[in-house]
Formats: C-alpha cells, sequence, structure tokens
C-alpha cells in the first residue's frame, strides 16, 4: 500500500480507507509499519502540493485521529500542530503537521516504545518503555536555539541530548503484557501542564515533569 505514490488521488483515498478499517479491525496489523504509516500520511499533507492535498486531507486527518486514539505509541498536539510517534527501537520521531516535516529524532529508550503524550501547554513529552520500566521526560517547546540549528531537538537543560528528566519504576507482573494488551490498558493522564499520571492495569504513578 503506497500512499505516497497512489495512481491517482481516488486511489490514495482508497488506500487510506482501507488503512481506517484496519486500524479499528487488525490494529496488531499494522502496527510494526505504525511509522512508515505515519510519515507516507504526513506527507502526503505537503503544503507544497495544494490539489494533492486538499484531495486527501479530511481521510489523512481521520487517519491520523484513528491512530492517536488507537495506538498509545503516537500522540498530536493540536495547537502546535506536533505528532509524536514512537518506535520499536526505541526512538521517538517528531513531525509538524504545518509543514509536514519531520522535525527531530528522540533517542533516549533502548528498548521498545509503549506510549508517550504531550503536556497540555505542548512543552513537553513523557515517553515509555515497559520493557525498560522507564519513563523519560522531554523538553519539547520551540526554543531559541532551535532557529538557529534546525533538525537538532531542543535543548534539554543540560549537556548532549539526554532526556530532561527520567524515571525508573518497578510493578512487578503489571509491566507484563503484550503489544495488544497495551493498547487497552496503558494510558498517560495529565493533571496538569507538569504532572502526569501513568495508567498500567490497576496501577497509577505520578510523575513532574
Amino acid at each position: 500500500m503506497d500512499i505516497l505514490q497512489p495512481k491517482n488521488v481516488q486511489h490514495r483515498k482508497s488506500v487510506m480507507q482501507l488503512v481506517i478499517f484496519l486500524i479499528h479491525k487488525k490494529p496488531l496489523a499494522l502496527y510494526s509499519n505504525l511509522p512508515r504509516l505515519v510519515e507516507a500520511v504526513v506527507k502526503s499533507l505537503d503544503p507544497n502540493s495544494n490539489a494533492s492535498r486538499e484531495a486527501v486531507l479530511d481521510s489523512a486527518t481521520e487517519i491520523l485521529g484513528h491512530v492517536v486514539d488507537t495506538y498509545p505509541t503516537v500522540d498530536f498536539h493540536g495547537p502546535t500542530q506536533r505528532l509524536a510517534v514512537g518506535t520499536s527501537e526505541g526512538a521517538l520521531v517528531m513531525y509538524d503537521l504545518k509543514t509536514a516535516t519531520r522535525l527531530y529524532v528522540l533517542e533516549g529508550h533502548k528498548k521498545r516504545t509503549t506510549a508517550c503524550s504531550f503536556s497540555p501547554d505542548g512543552r513537553r513529552l513523557v515517553t515509555l518503555s515497559l520493557d525498560e520500566c522507564m519513563v523519560l521526560v522531554w523538553k519539547v517547546g520551540s526554543s531559541f536555539t532551535s532557529f538557529f540549528n534546525p533538525g537538532a531537538p531542543p535543548r534539554q537543560g543540560h549537556g548532549g541530548s539526554d532526556p530532561y528528566k527520567t524515571f525508573n519504576f518497578n510493578i512487578g507482573e503489571d509491566g507484563v503484557m503484550t503489544i495488544l494488551e497495551t493498547l487497552e490498558h496503558v494510558r498517560f493522564e495529565w493533571v496538569s501542564d507538569r504532572s502526569v499520571k501513568l495508567q498500567i492495569r490497576e496501577v497509577t504513578l505520578t510523575f513532574s515533569t
């Protein structure tokens, strides 16, 4: 299924409708290819291709909405138009939907990303790897230095590219689950711009970001 190079606009829309069907009925079928799927949908929103963008805008927006609702490894912040996608390798890819471009990659986890979530003000992003029993906090708001170093993640307040904060936890067997179970039983919920709750089955953990 090639969303980027369809035979025509109608074919692209048909492919997108099929993707939406799979998200609802067979979410695991797309799981390993989520980063590629999201990249394809984002590129279809290229503002430099007005005719194509207008034709697929509704379908692309619908796909991204279903992806965010279904997969905890993907989150969207409306006011900033930022989209974050966790990968099976642990890295997280940040996109700007206004320009349909990849902004930067955050590399903190060494194992599969289980979930990610933007703070309400869009200035923090939390990422979770259940395989590592670790939550990372990232500064993702626009910074003065980002204008001079495009493509690089925002400074985290210290040297290097390490996350702003790192939290390790141990919840025993509650943290052991299949990928399908993570879609149902893992969620971040923000209490405020700098406080977030992580729900894993019946366990609730709270982190200061």
